[in-house]
């Protein structure tokens, strides 16, 4: 497989959701003919005692779905838009998330970022309907504002724009920006756009990190300590994972490379205590999944064959919520990975609904 061909691949599974589309009711029936997942091992964090915010397609649209805890038949509808909604991240502390749209009636490509609460009660349909409006936007640029990553304050939101910025920035070249994150109001849970940075009645103004574009359609994520962004940056040799402070003095500045190949590595994630990167190596046989030290050192693969994408850690550190494509059942499941031994066990099973951006939020 192609570098390019693999870009694509990676951008269907994150950005429009290439999948089969399941029920257009507002909750997807199950299916009872899919294997049902068995009881996490003890090795696990507590799964059922997480929240889980997922994509699905509903009748060829992604749409965020609700899951409390690892069930595979109580899913709750949270968007109702007719475009493409995608990419959502908890916000630590707070039961809301950041997510990537393209609101009724707008383009594909002019994804902006919104802010959703997700409380614990849905009252009716037309309560959950009405939800769609609730939705507090944080960008409106032209061009693609989209792949949010929540820094582990709640306090700043880093993601990928194509925005046209001034001459020396193309509309479709790439770069990873970063905003502050509005406060919720001090008299209920719904957010405000508020004036961090940029004004009263304003956007939060968002601010450029780097400062060569990075040719892809790939999220940043940050530190355990918020103070540094792990990204990847396309280039005419192949991929190269790269780490930039999230608060230089300008664009660019103390961007440091940790590795370059000609094969196609994506999503560096750092562990939750920061001793260990794990990201997607993808060639023409499978998509692995590859420990490192953020040095750039001592790397393993925790999977061989098949294809499989990191998505999150679990706080523990022990486990990695991972997309496995199932390419004799044409479905991508969410799966739990053991970083000790390598064992995948199914989350969320995609026959009756193919999940991808998998969230996770332990109470």
């Amino acid at each position: 497989m192609s570098l390019s061909s693999s870009f694509v691949r990676i951008t269907g599974l994150v950005l429009v959701v290439v999948l089969a589309a399941c029920s257009s009711d507002d909750d997807a029936p199950s299916d009872t003919s899919a294997p049902q997942p068995e009881a996490a091992p003890a090795r696990f964090v507590d799964i059922e005692s997480a929240t889980f915010v997922v994509t699905s397609p509903v009748a060829g649209d992604a749409e965020l779905f609700l899951v409390e805890g690892r069930a595979d038949t109580a899913w709750t509808r949270l968007t109702f838009s007719s475009g493409l909604d995608n990419g959502a991240e908890w916000i630590p502390g707070r039961r809301s998330v950041i997510f990537h749209s393209a609101r009724d009636g707008e383009a594909a490509t002019d994804l902006d970022l919104y802010l959703l609460d997700v409380t614990a009660d849905f009252a009716d349909e037309e309560t959950r309907h009405m939800r769609n409006a609730d939705a507090v936007r944080l960008t409106d640029a032209p061009g693609a504002d989209y792949l949010p990553a929540i820094d582990p304050e709640g306090a700043r939101v880093a993601f990928v724009s194509r925005r046209a910025e001034g001459v020396e920035v193309a509309a479709t070249s790439g770069h990873v920006y970063r905003l502050s994150i509005p406060q919720p109001y001090s008299g209920g849970p719904a957010a405000s756009p508020g004036e961090p940075e940029g004004g009263a009645g304003s956007l939060p103004l968002a601010t450029r990190i780097t400062e060569t574009p990075i040719n892809a359609s790939l999220p940043p994520a940050w530190s355990p300590d918020g103070r540094a962004l792990f990204f990847v940056r396309r280039t005419e040799e192949g991929t190269e994972l790269r780490v930039i402070p999230a608060a230089g003095s300008s664009p660019g500045s103390g961007e440091r490379l940790i590795l370059a190949d000609v094969n196609f590595n994506y999503t560096p994630l750092p562990s939750p205590d920061g001793e260990w990167l794990a990201y997607t190596a993808e060639g023409d046989d499978a998509a692995r999944v590859v420990l490192m030290r953020p040095d750039g050192t001592e790397s393993r693969a925790l999977t061989q064959s098949g294809r499989v994408y990191v998505d999150q850690w679990l706080p523990d550190g022990s486990t990695l919520i991972v997309t496995s494509w199932d390419q004799e059942a044409e479905r991508t499941d969410a799966m739990l990975l053991s970083v000790e031994d390598g064992t995948l066990e199914r989350l969320f099973t995609g026959v009756a609904r193919p999940s991808t951006g998998v969230a996770v939020r332990i109470r």
